[in-house]
């Protein structure tokens, strides 16, 4: 049993260095599964007021799986064209792979 332990050392001290380069990782938008298109900003900001209030929201994302707290990241409780054009192009390279 004691032969063990060596390797049980050996994996911790290599998952323990792992973990300062994923803290360090910086936040990257939710990444919608579903595949759905992803529409411009231009197209569903109806009102062009420059923000997607959360009536336009649902009506944008009902084939996505995001909801508007996750891509609000100022936590105005809207959705700006900077906001949204970070989750597209994250979904646009995700799906590149």
């Amino acid at each position: 049993m004691a032969k063990h332990y060596p390797l049980l050392g050996a994996v911790l001290v290599t998952l323990w260095s792992a973990v300062p380069a994923f803290a360090q990782q910086p936040a990257s938008p939710p990444l919608d599964k579903s595949h759905a298109p992803v529409p411009p900003y231009s197209q569903i900001d109806s009102d062009g007021d420059g923000k997607l209030d959360k009536k336009e929201f649902a009506a944008a994302t009902t084939q996505l799986n995001i909801t508007l707290a996750q891509l609000d990241t100022n936590n105005d409780g809207n959705v700006s064209r900077g906001e949204w054009d970070d989750y597209r192009d994250g979904v646009e390279k995700s799906r590149m792979h």
